[in-house]
């Protein structure tokens, strides 16, 4: 009987404690940290009862050191509608080159899409040097490959194996 009186006093002056401290101390605001405002999708050529708008974005960078710096470029909207993104010396850059030019531009839709319905945008993308050359992607270098890789280095054939395996030759 005493242990449960213990624990009815234990409980109570708990809850007191929380009903006191409720009262006297001020209540602070929650955090809303992340929510953000939703826009609405602005087209090029809205829908009716759609916003119009559409807007591109564009940016100049400057390179010194003959490596592409970071690109990262988007359209304004507060959730971008059309980005690009290039890692550091993600860029080929051609000899000489030292101004890479980015530009996100919304255009006009050229007929249909395959399957008949482009839900969006169109947006043309642009990434070229000063003097107006496209830049590409470097080409990785090839990785030697080993007689156990596959599949098989181009050039072999495979022959079939009884047992259902499959084993690369060189062609005769």
């Amino acid at each position: 009987m005493a242990g449960r009186r213990a624990v009815a006093g234990v409980l109570g002056a708990g809850f007191v404690v929380v009903v006191v401290a409720r009262l006297l101390l001020p209540a602070a605001p929650p955090l809303y940290d992340g929510i953000v405002p939703i826009e609405p999708y602005l087209w090029l050529d809205p829908p009716a009862g759609d916003p119009g708008g559409a807007k591109g974005a564009t940016a100049q960078l400057t390179d010194r050191s003959g490596k592409s710096p970071l690109v990262a470029v988007a359209t304004p909207e507060l959730e971008p509608q059309a980005q690009i993104f290039a890692p550091p010396e993600g860029l080929t850059i051609p000899p000489g080159g030292r101004t890479i030019k980015v530009s996100i531009e919304p255009v006009p839709s050229e007929g249909a899409a395959a399957d008949g319905h482009i839900d969006g945008n169109v947006y043309r993308i642009n990434v070229v040097d000063e003097n107006g050359t496209a830049l590409t992607a470097p080409i990785p270098p090839r990785r030697r490959r080993r007689s156990r890789d596959f599949p098989p280095a181009s050039g072999s054939l495979l022959r079939r194996l009884p047992a259902a395996s499959a084993e690369a030759s060189s062609p005769s």
